[in-house]
């Protein structure tokens, strides 16, 4: 009896996480909401992302001390996985001509639930780490802890003190930290990644430097379906392929790419 009641519990967890790896980069979702699936008071605004197109953000100020945003169910995550997101943080007079210095109680984190209920610090950016620029920052960091569970993962900016201002957030993503265990760059098993794979509808091939490699898609008989240069990473839409086994080739590598529809 105990096992069925686990099972039924677990259930909806699992059938609602989403398929890992993680990208949002916001495009095409309406603003003044959030993407499908997360919930939170942070919202979508055009100009608030990367290249002044869509991104999400926090409206943070004495009126309204803090916001957040918590994704949909990722996972299950590999052993080997990263964080990955762009962030500003820019004064509303005048936007965006003004960056934002942090003060002792101004906080932005990144946590995770396995609960939905109870959630755990992962990264925190403060006045002692946070480098003032109207520009985005990169932010990267292993969550290799969380290998095989399914989770999500919380925004929660809180106001300090100064003038009003926006926690500008874009291209979020949680994917395999490639770049971890590769000792020699030639090595087949580590020079290039494809995921997901199995696939369904889209894969991502990663490349572990920034050199320009072309890469061809050929049928189990060999037959070339199409040829592109990539420069470290690319999206593949595969919908329109047959289910079956594939090869994925750059110059003297070969990886195996099965499509399941």
């Amino acid at each position: 009896m105990k096992k069925i009641v686990f099972l039924i519990f677990c259930a909806p967890l699992f059938l609602s996480a989403q398929i890992f790896p993680f990208d949002e980069g916001f495009t095409g979702i309406i603003s003044g909401t959030l993407p499908s699936a997360w919930s939170g008071d942070m919202k979508v605004q055009a100009d608030h992302g990367l290249g002044d197109m869509k991104g999400m953000t926090a409206d943070i100020s004495s009126a309204d001390h803090e916001d957040s945003a918590i994704t949909p169910w990722i996972g299950p995550l590999d052993n080997h996985t990263e964080f990955y997101f762009w962030y500003r943080m820019v004064n509303q007079n005048i936007y965006p001509s003004t960056e934002k210095h942090l003060t002792a109680n101004d906080l932005f984190t990144i946590s995770y639930s396995t609960d939905s209920v109870n959630y755990t610090p992962l990264y925190t950016i403060d006045s002692s780490n946070h480098l003032p620029t109207l520009n985005f920052t990169k932010v990267t960091f292993p969550i290799n802890t969380l290998g095989g569970q399914v989770v999500k993962f919380k925004f929660f900016c809180r106001f300090g003190t100064g003038p009003s201002y926006f926690v500008d957030i874009d291209s979020i993503k949680v994917r395999p930290d490639l770049n971890s265990g590769i000792q020699n760059p030639n090595d087949q098993k580590t020079f290039f990644s494809i995921y997901p794979n199995p696939v369904s509808s889209v894969c991502y091939l990663h490349f572990a430097d920034n050199a320009l490699h072309e890469v061809e898609l050929a049928d189990i008989t060999g037959k070339i379906l199409f040829k592109m240069p990539i420069a470290q990473s690319v999206e593949i839409p595969v919908s329109d392929l047959q289910s079956g086994i594939y090869l994925v080739r750059s110059g003297n590598l070969t990886r195996k790419l099965i499509i399941q529809h």
